[in-house]
């Protein structure tokens, strides 16, 4: 029997026993030696803290990252409006993580005082 813990000690990681372990435990991230495009979005559908182990962040793996889990957009680098937006949607509170840049035209849209 397989655990994700596997990931730790296995030597030959393949792309499917990775889907499994991450699938499993999504936070197990940062120990997969290949992280494809792919593996990471299914990390951060499963739960956006995946976020922060993200080797190489794409507008789509943020996107959904933000989506299941406003309060990761503290670990989006590069930051967009659309990105921002999603991410005050699904929690208020990600308004905090918004750069300043970015925080008067989030907070315009959603009415509220900026920060």
């Amino acid at each position: 029997m397989y655990s994700p813990l596997s990931l730790l000690y296995t030597e030959e990681q393949t792309p499917e026993f990775c889907m499994w372990a991450i699938k499993q435990a999504p936070l197990f991230l940062p120990y997969v030696t290949h992280q494809t495009p792919e593996l990471c979005l299914a990390a951060v559908q499963e739960n956006g803290l995946a976020l922060q182990y993200v080797r190489q962040q794409t507008p789509e793996i943020c996107l959904a990252a933000v989506q299941n889990l406003g309060g990761v957009l503290r670990y989006v680098k590069k930051q967009t409006p659309e990105l921002c937006l999603a991410a005050v949607n699904q929690d208020r509170s990600a308004i905090h993580f918004v750069e300043p840049r970015l925080r008067s035209y989030v907070s315009r849209i959603f009415d509220a005082p900026p920060l």
